[in-house]
């Protein structure tokens, strides 16, 4: 069985991450149903009416059915291609950057770990 959280649910989120079938991710980001509306179905004229549920029916519906899985063009590789060409995913990845950047290397946290271990 799976629970489909009320979009009251939803919003107490800062963020949320949606994982293809295969675990490639669709979406990491803001609780924001213009973005996830970009994402799950594209920029198209009709994209509002086909958004007409709640935002989980909004994530679970439109890329994820079994049908889409199967076609190697499906819904799901889209929302996939989408969010890597999406600026919010630029944006992700070079805070990961900023952040493997600036974090001590490998040698210096084992010695900061001998040392706290030591007293």
């Amino acid at each position: 069985t799976l629970l489909q959280p009320s979009d009251e649910i939803i919003s107490l989120f800062d963020k949320i991450l949606v994982l293809s079938s295969d675990g490639q991710p669709a979406y990491f980001g803001p609780v924001d149903r213009v973005q996830l509306r970009s994402i799950f179905i594209g920029d198209t004229e009709n994209s509002e009416f086909l958004d007409s549920g709640s935002i989980a029916d909004l994530v679970m519906n439109q890329p994820m059915s079994a049908k889409s899985v199967a076609n190697p063009n499906s819904k799901e590789d889209q929302a996939v291609t989408r969010f890597r060409q999406s600026n919010l995913n630029k944006k992700l990845i070079h805070e990961l950057g900023m952040i493997h950047a600036s974090a001590p290397s490998i040698r210096d946290r084992e010695a900061a770990l001998h040392e706290f271990m030591s007293n």
